[in-house]
C-alpha cells in the first residue's frame, strides 16, 4: 500500500522532471543553426546562385512545432499509462479495505 508521503514524493519528482525537460527544450530551441526554407532554396536555384553540377542536394527537414507541443504529444502515452496505473492502484486499495 502506498501512503500519501510517497505519492507526494513521486509527484514532486514528476514535476521536477517536466520542469527540466521544458528548460532543456527551451535551450535546445535557441541553439539551432539558421537554415533556408525550401522556398528560399528554390528561389536561389532559379536565380542561378546554386550550382547543381553534382546532381545531388542535401535537404534537412526540421519539425517546426514548438518544444512544448512536441513534449506534450510525446508525454500523452505515458500520462495515460500513469492514469491507468493510479486507477488500478485505487481499485486495489478499495478491494483490500473490503476484504
Amino acid at each position: 500500500m502506498i501512503n500519501w508521503n510517497w505519492k507526494k514524493v513521486v509527484l514532486c519528482l514528476v514535476a521536477i522532471g517536466f520542469a527540466v525537460a521544458l528548460r532543456w527544450m527551451a535551450v535546445d530551441a535557441g541553439t539551432r543553426s539558421p537554415g533556408a526554407t525550401y522556398s528560399q532554396f528554390l528561389n536561389e536555384v532559379r536565380q542561378g546562385k546554386v550550382d547543381m553540377q553534382g546532381g545531388s542536394v542535401n535537404i534537412e527537414i526540421q519539425d517546426t512545432s514548438s518544444g512544448l507541443q512536441r513534449m506534450l504529444l510525446n508525454a500523452i502515452p505515458f500520462l495515460i499509462l500513469l492514469g491507468i496505473w493510479l486507477f488500478m492502484m485505487g481499485k486495489l486499495r478499495s478491494c483490500t479495505r473490503i476484504a
